[in-house]
């Protein structure tokens, strides 16, 4: 496997355990070069539990190893959600813990939803990994190559490399407009209203 998706299918996996931790990701010390997927994962769960890695695992092995870990994050009061993994398209492990109401008591189940916020941001960045890996796409490709009518400014100058980094200089979806509009408003109509927004670019594109 090739190490950019191995490190990214790794920050996944602590991702679906409920560590809404990459955020990190983009923290950087004045002068310091931007961290990179391992030391980002090393940094945010110091103090954690480690998962027991051994390779040629069978699938019970597997889930029995996972239901393990995850329940003693539970216990230790690090993550309360749902856990699923899959292998080769098949689940060979599924489970929830902890509450979805603490008010209610009411339970964590697989089909709870939960609100993952930008946590979303990481399965895109692994799905844009693996298609430049495969040669499908590259990195540095403008986002009008592959959305030629992408109603945004600068979408012939801004790569998919600065995206994904946050280096695009596209201004905030949840500006203003956003912040300004109806509470009752039905949430698409205050999502239009905040790409209206984004009508010209904050700053230019960070090389």
């Amino acid at each position: 496997m090739p190490p950019t998706t191995r490190g990214l299918i790794v920050g996944l996996a602590m991702l679906v355990l409920g560590l809404a931790v990459l955020v990190l990701a983009h923290r950087r010390d004045a002068g310091a070069q931007p961290m990179s997927s391992t030391e980002i994962i090393d940094d945010a769960l110091k103090g954690w539990p480690r998962p027991e890695l051994q390779p040629g695992r069978t699938d019970a092995q597997i889930a029995t190893a996972i239901a393990g870990y995850a329940r003693t994050l539970y216990e230790g009061k690090y993550f309360s959600g749902a856990v699923l993994a899959a292998r080769a398209g098949k689940v060979v492990a599924s489970s929830a813990y902890g509450l979805a109401n603490i008010a209610t008591r009411a339970p964590n189940i697989l089909d709870t939803r939960f609100n993952i916020a930008s946590i979303n941001k990481s399965f895109t960045k692994i799905a844009i990994a693996q298609l430049a890996e495969a040669g499908r796409l590259s990195l540095d490709d403008t986002l009008k190559s592959h959305l030629p009518d992408l109603p945004v400014p600068g979408a012939d100058r801004i790569t998919i490399r600065q995206l994904v980094e946050h280096r695009s200089g596209m201004g905030n979806l949840l500006g203003l407009r956003y912040r300004a509009a109806s509470p009752v408003v039905e949430r698409a109509g205050r999502r239009q209203a905040a790409v209206a927004e984004v009508d010209e670019l904050d700053a230019q594109p960070i090389l």
